[in-house]
């Protein structure tokens, strides 16, 4: 399997106690709005994932939104299979997006069929990843908000080294803690980019079809912008 800048797939997993991390302060962080001009210019030098990545996310919601709409609101039952049958698809397509970013982060050109090729391993290892991230954020506020200072950061980069690094769930979350301790303020620098971009692209979000595709373009950019921190992080190691 294609991978983005990784190493290849140990036999024997990396543990905690492999990661010594520490930061070369060299050269600074060029702030989240750098990022996000990066992104963007990794795009347009880089355009048909994009583009396919727009077309197959508008399909999903069309036909999601039509299974629904087809739906009573009484049939819990097939409403959840198709809640099921969606978070299905979305795993399945996680990778690729995740692949896409990371090439654009570290300013490199993919192809399509570079980026959906299937690895059943990493797809398990993106599901537990997944899981343990949600029971984190819900742990995060129900604790009252202020530990969501310390793991929003954690989950927002957590799913980077699993790809680039072929690492499992545990030693990726225990990588990203590393990479964020002094650097929570950078990453939340990206977050709020991002929503104040949501913010303003939901105010286009009646038109049709371009709505949807502004909505799709925000969200891979803002992603995009997160691995290109995750990658800046990763490479001012020493």
């Amino acid at each position: 399997m294609a991978t983005i800048h990784s190493s290849k797939r140990q036999s024997k997993k990396n543990t905690s106690s492999d990661i010594d991390v520490q930061f070369n302060e060299a050269q600074t962080w060029g702030g989240a709005l750098n990022a996000y001009r990066s992104a963007t210019k990794g795009f347009s030098q880089n355009p048909q994932p994009l583009i396919f990545y727009i077309l197959v996310s508008a399909v999903l919601i069309f036909v999601s939104s039509l299974l629904i709409h087809h739906q009573s609101v009484a049939d819990s039952v097939q409403n959840l299979r198709i809640t099921l049958i969606e978070g299905i698809v979305a795993l399945f397509f996680l990778p690729f997006t995740l692949r896409y970013e990371l090439a654009v982060a570290y300013k490199k050109q993919v192809r399509i069929d570079e980026l959906i090729q299937l690895d059943l391993m990493m797809l398990v290892y993106l599901l537990i990843t997944v899981v343990l991230a949600v029971a984190l954020f819900v742990a995060g506020f129900l604790a009252l908000i202020f530990p969501l200072i310390w793991i929003a950061p954690w989950i927002y980069l957590v799913f980077y080294p699993v790809v680039d690094l072929n690492y499992g769930p545990s030693t990726s979350f225990d990588y990203v803690i590393k990479l964020t301790k002094n650097n929570k303020g950078k990453v939340w620098g990206i977050i709020g980019v991002s929503i104040l971009l949501t913010l303003g692209s939901s105010l286009l979000s009646f038109i049709p079809l371009f709505g949807t595709a502004l909505s799709l373009f925000i969200t891979l950019l803002s992603s995009t912008a997160a691995a290109t921190l995750y990658v800046w992080l990763k490479e001012h190691l020493v």
